[in-house]
């Protein structure tokens, strides 16, 4: 359970600096990857390597995870066997130095930058994470959507 626990304080982190538990402030896949990558991964192995996205990938297909924006399109097993893990994955890439090698204060920053916005997501995106995300990471979150598959399998290997 430890590694649950330190996923679920991972969130409780991400509302105080929010200032709300309220969901709708930055995409799903932000919030549960970082609490995933933290945790190493709360029910499944994280991914790490190529085989790993494959074996994902080759059982649900490639369901791009930039593209959850409030996550509520999936089954709680899709969810749980894929989703997390490939949400640890597209933040790992953006925090590891041979992704961008962005500090997890980074993500602080975008949290504290978010604070006190009133809830956004409207037809599944949220402009003001967009902006604060695309000023923060080093890539284009338009881009890194497009792009997530090259970009990763680039990564790992």
């Amino acid at each position: 359970y430890r590694r649950t626990i330190i996923h679920e304080l991972t969130h409780v982190v991400q509302g105080l600096l929010l200032g709300t538990v309220h969901p709708s402030f930055v995409d799903e896949w932000v919030s549960e990857g970082l609490a995933e990558y933290i945790s190493g991964g709360s029910q499944y192995p994280p991914v790490l390597n190529l085989n790993r996205m494959n074996q994902l990938t080759s059982t649900y297909g490639e369901l791009n995870p930039i593209a959850q924006h409030i996550g509520d399109d999936y089954t709680p097993d899709v969810g749980s066997k894929y989703y997390y893990p490939m949400y640890g994955l597209a933040v790992r890439y953006l925090t590891d130095h041979v992704g961008l090698n962005n500090p997890l204060s980074t993500f602080r920053d975008l949290f504290l930058e978010l604070r006190g916005n009133a809830p956004c997501y409207v037809g599944g995106v949220c402009p003001e994470f967009e902006m604060a995300f695309n000023a923060r990471m080093g890539i284009d979150l338009d881009e890194y959507e497009a792009r997530f598959f090259e970009i990763i399998r680039a990564y790992l290997n």
